[in-house]
């Protein structure tokens, strides 16, 4: 799975790159038309987390995003995930972990390929249950804490309406109770389909 995460990196990389070098040539320029846009993402989201720093697991589940163009490329989104494991570790101890973080992201439209990349950063809120979280006395069943988001994608899109969420990368940072730094990365990659209304 490591080599997997790896290589989609590296093709996001590649992608972000050439797709940089063909906006430099000819970019579509945002109209007023595009600004105030609303639209919306369902996705598929697969997470790779850390207990501690040595023991490393899988989640999965699903992400939710709306984002709405304010002012040229910049706009606002605010984005909900709800993903689970059964097994951290093989510890035999699951985790149902739930975001909500809103902030600002900025998307540039490139015109051949027909595509829109952006980048976001974003903080609210983590909740996670379903699981233990060690305090100074005992454990907890379920904990919440601070979440930060970085992400970026790319999107393709197919008509006015819709469009697909070709591939969605971000570093989630939260600080759960884990007995011993406090804190998680993850790793979590997406797709799925954009509405735009």
């Amino acid at each position: 799975m490591q080599s997997i995460i790896c290589k989609t990196v590296l093709l996001v990389s590649v992608c972000l790159v050439s797709a940089w070098s063909v906006q430099s040539q000819e970019v579509k320029r945002v109209s007023a038309k595009t600004a105030g846009t609303l639209d919306g993402a369902v996705l598929y989201t697969a997470v790779r987390g850390s207990a501690t720093t040595s023991h490393n697991f899988w989640m999965q589940g699903g992400t939710v995003q709306i984002h709405d163009r304010l002012w040229r490329n910049l706009g606002a989104v605010a984005e909900i995930s709800g993903l689970e494991t059964g097994n951290i570790a093989g510890g035999g101890v699951g985790l149902n972990l739930i975001t909500a973080t809103f902030g600002g992201r900025y998307t540039q439209e490139i015109s051949r390929p027909h595509l829109q990349l952006d980048g976001q950063a974003l903080v609210g809120v983590a909740r996670g249950s379903d699981s233990l979280f060690p305090g100074e006395k005992s454990a907890e069943t379920s904990a919440a804490s601070a979440a930060f988001n970085l992400g970026a994608g790319i999107t393709l899109p197919l008509n006015h309406r819709f469009g697909v969420r070709l591939i969605d990368v971000a570093w989630v940072r939260t600080g759960l109770p884990n007995g011993q730094s406090n804190f998680q990365n993850y790793m979590r990659l997406g797709s799925g389909l954009v509405v735009r209304f």
